[in-house]
């Protein structure tokens, strides 16, 4: 399986299509490439671009090491995914990232401004609370989730730890100078497919 080591922590992932413009796929909060991308990659222009998506730090087949949750998590898993494209050999790249993907992305476009074409954001939230505690511990739970997400061969497991409070830094810049697109949460990965009419890259 693909995979490659930055430090201690064994990254796994994915590349489709042989287009010229590449792309990095962020999965969510307990996501995987094929728990949050599995429908949607299939679906995907592969002639124009090339996709790449990884199972983030901890997660999936990601190990080791396990997801190290702290208040410097987003940082280093943004830091991680410079890391793979680099070690990859891309050096200009878009980004669209889900959920906590989103983190990543945006601290990634704002610490290597100069390698990001576009960054496309949903579902991105970008502080602890009350309301994202509940959903949090929610969704951590394995007992509440369909039967068809709890597939060993997907990378799923029970995920234990404190909320992180996640700090970003200041995006003027990086909102300035770059092409950055949001797009609404839907509900399922299909519903995205359908909404975007208008080309994300270019």
């Amino acid at each position: 399986m693909p995979e490659i080591i930055i430090g201690d922590q064994h990254i796994y992932y994915k590349i489709t299509g042989e287009g010229s413009h590449t792309v990095l796929l962020l999965p969510g909060i307990l996501g995987t490439i094929d728990l949050d991308f599995g429908d949607v990659i299939p679906l995907l222009n592969k002639t124009d671009f090339r996709w790449v998506c990884w199972d983030p730090p901890g997660y999936g087949k990601s190990r080791p090491q396990d997801r190290q949750v702290d208040d410097e998590m987003c940082e280093r898993c943004a830091n991680y995914a410079a890391q793979l494209m680099e070690n990859l050999g891309f050096k200009s790249y878009s980004v669209a990232g889900y959920s906590q993907g989103s983190l990543f992305g945006i601290l990634l476009t704002s610490s290597y401004p100069d390698r990001i074409k576009k960054l496309v954001v949903w579902g991105a939230f970008f502080s602890d609370s009350e309301s994202f505690d509940m959903v949090y511990r929610g969704i951590s739970n394995l007992d509440r989730w369909p039967k068809a997400k709890l597939d060993k061969e997907k990378g799923c497991q029970e995920f234990q730890g404190p909320v992180a409070v996640y700090k970003l830094p200041d995006l003027d810049t990086a909102w300035q100078t770059r092409s950055i697109c949001g797009i609404m949460a839907a509900s399922d990965h299909s519903t995205i497919h359908k909404r975007c009419e208008t080309p994300l890259f270019s």
